[in-house]
């Protein structure tokens, strides 16, 4: 009895894991669109039948998350939680009192702490894509790692760009947007030495040690030829494929911080994990083969819901660039 149990158990599991590649095989083959039934959704277990979609097999949304984490730099830097409810409230302190030194038998004096909820909700993010049938049937495709790479690069760039300047109406509350301004140089148009080194001293010396800097390409590129007042350059490349330091923190860049310009916020310094970015459920990549059937072609649609916020402001600070 007890080797029939194991051998039902094993079979069990045997089951599922065929299951699981008999519908990543529909899924990427386009049968799951026109030939899947009922039976066949319930049996199998593996997606989701709606409103004429399926939901993307377990081992493409796993590639999309690596993916969307190597390209995406805030999210790489972030804290990044899970909701498991439609809004989630992230409690943070604003204000401590101090410890006190006591004699023996001595009363301490009641403290107090003072808190603030920061709310975050998903926001919900989409692209739709069709794709002609004729692509579909070419065998040499491979259409299920097109779609996971590409979907996911271009929700990572939309995602990177609000998480640094999302207004936090429909989008989640951009960085530039909710950091200190740490400093305000002295032209519209460039940046010197003495900003940078003020930069890092307006920043709390508690949150010094996991800072890292942002910026774009170009400010990089001509930060390079800063130097101190001894004349050495402030930039001093890392060893071991580590990134980049300046005044001996990383340093990071994208394409979605701004160039230095009248009123630009072009540098970042701070705690980059006192961003927090909120995931609500999976990823889904659903195939509809019924709404564009007169055209020939299967829309494949990418949706996810997402939110973040700087929860402690004063943990990163930016530099503002002086207006004309």
């Amino acid at each position: 009895m007890h080797n029939q149990m194991n051998f039902v158990f094993n079979h069990s599991d045997k089951l599922e894991a065929l299951s699981t590649q008999y519908y990543e095989l529909l899924f990427k083959t386009g049968v799951i669109a026109n030939r899947m039934t009922e039976n066949h959704a319930q049996g199998l277990k593996a997606g989701e039948k709606g409103a004429g979609g399926y939901l993307v097999p377990d081992s493409m949304d796993a590639q999309i998350v690596q993916t969307l984490a190597e390209e995406n730099v805030v999210r790489r830097l972030a804290t990044v939680i899970h909701m498991e409810d439609g809004e989630r409230a992230v409690p943070a302190v604003r204000s401590m009192s101090d410890t006190q030194w006591l004699d023996e038998n001595e009363a301490m004096e009641m403290g107090a702490a003072g808190f603030e909820a920061a709310r975050l909700k998903p926001r919900k993010l989409g692209l739709v894509i069709p794709v002609s049938n004729e692509l579909l049937a070419d065998a040499g495709v491979d259409m299920a790692a097109f779609l996971a790479d590409s979907f996911a690069r271009r929700i990572a760039s939309s995602e990177e760009k609000a998480f640094l300047t999302g207004d936090g109406v429909k989008q989640p509350a951009g960085l530039l947007n909710s950091a200190q301004v740490g400093v305000t140089t002295d032209a519209p148009d460039a940046l010197t030495a003495d900003e940078l080194i003020s930069l890092y001293y307006a920043l709390d010396e508690q949150y010094r040690a996991k800072a890292v800097f942002l910026m774009h390409e170009d400010t990089a590129k001509a930060l390079r030829t800063l130097m101190d007042e001894n004349g050495r350059y402030l930039w001093r490349e890392a060893l071991g494929g580590e990134p980049d330091r300046l005044l001996g923190r990383p340093v990071y860049t994208s394409r979605f911080m701004p160039k230095p310009a009248a009123g630009a916020k072009p540098v970042v310094f701070g705690d980059l994990s006192k961003y927090w970015i909120a995931d609500r459920g999976n990823r889904a990549l659903r195939r509809y083969g019924e709404v564009f059937a007169l055209r020939d072609q299967t829309a494949f649609v990418m949706t996810e819901r997402v939110d973040g916020k700087l929860i402690v402001p004063e943990a990163v600070k930016v530099i503002q660039m002086a207006a004309e």
